[in-house]
């Protein structure tokens, strides 16, 4: 109680006082400006990536929709898919672009053994009702150029 009683007969804070709790109060703002800037530059950063990948299945299901509609149609070379039509077509040679994305894909021949396991073609003979398929989104984001690549299968079955 004496040290209440001793503050009020002191008549307030002195003017160090004042300049170091001001200075303590900006220094706190700053921490959480620093911190809210920073979560917001990584959320932006994974919503790029959450889009990107969501191209990346959109091109798989486009792929495998083509390759049940006209399995001959496939090649392998570097290809994009092209809505025409009324229908997706692959397309030899090119990037599709969407937005800021470029996608893009390539179909590598599927060889096997006498088991039917994958392998490396000098060492199996090649499945003409297979491919693997490697999906590519590429973008320029702000640390420079970013990729999401995924690779499946696709088969003629």
């Amino acid at each position: 109680y004496r040290e209440i009683i001793c503050f009020m007969q002191r008549g307030g804070f002195s003017i160090l006082e004042l300049v170091i709790a001001l200075a303590l109060f900006l220094l706190v703002l700053t921490m959480l400006g620093a911190y809210a800037s920073f979560s917001l530059v990584n959320l932006a950063r994974g919503q790029s990536f959450i889009e990107a990948e969501a191209l990346n299945q959109e091109g798989r299901s486009l792929v495998e929709l083509v390759a049940r509609r006209d399995w001959g149609s496939l090649n392998t070379s570097l290809n994009a898919l092209h809505y025409d039509l009324g229908q997706w077509n692959l397309v030899s040679g090119v990037a599709e672009q969407i937005g800021v994305y470029q996608r893009q894909f390539i179909l590598s021949p599927v060889c096997r053994d006498m088991m039917q396991a994958v392998v490396d073609c000098s060492l199996g003979s090649l499945d003409a009702n297979s491919y693997r398929l490697t999906m590519k989104i590429n973008w320029l984001g702000d640390s420079g150029n970013q990729e999401v690549s995924q690779e499946t299968y696709i088969t003629n079955w």
